[in-house]
């Protein structure tokens, strides 16, 4: 089986680091081998996105600086043209308001997550959007 290809999309470089401990430690556990690039804004993540095939976006929405997570949602269908397979979305932030949480899933995310998740979590996460 390849590895699970992952896009993480943060501005903070300490969640940016959390978020590589949890990808480790779910390896660790047996998960199975994942690839993971990280974009520390919305304009690299395009970016990446133009140039890469992922399995799934991890995108915090609410970056302060340039493109915000709502912002690189809705620059996805252009990325994902002539038959493109689009990846799944996990919408992250600590913001805990259920409002936002819908909101995020109604502008594209698949699912929304809290930051700072832990390996059991994420996994049912992947599992539910059928990546594991």
């Amino acid at each position: 089986m390849s590895a699970l290809r992952v896009l993480v999309v943060d501005d903070s470089t300490q969640d940016l680091m959390l978020f590589r401990f949890l990808l480790d430690d779910l390896a660790a556990q047996g998960f199975g081998a994942i690839r993971c690039d990280e974009a520390s804004d919305g304009q690299r993540a395009l970016q990446l996105l133009h140039e890469h095939d992922y399995d799934l976006i991890v995108l915090d929405q609410q970056m302060m600086l340039g493109l915000n997570g709502a912002q690189v949602m809705e620059a996805l269908p252009a990325v994902f043209t002539s038959g493109r397979r689009r990846p799944k979305v996990v919408a992250y932030s600590n913001c805990d308001v259920p409002e936002f949480q819908r909101r995020c899933v109604a502008q594209g995310a698949d699912v929304f997550a809290p930051k700072y998740l832990e390996a059991p979590q994420f996994a049912s996460i992947l599992r539910s959007l059928q990546l594991a």
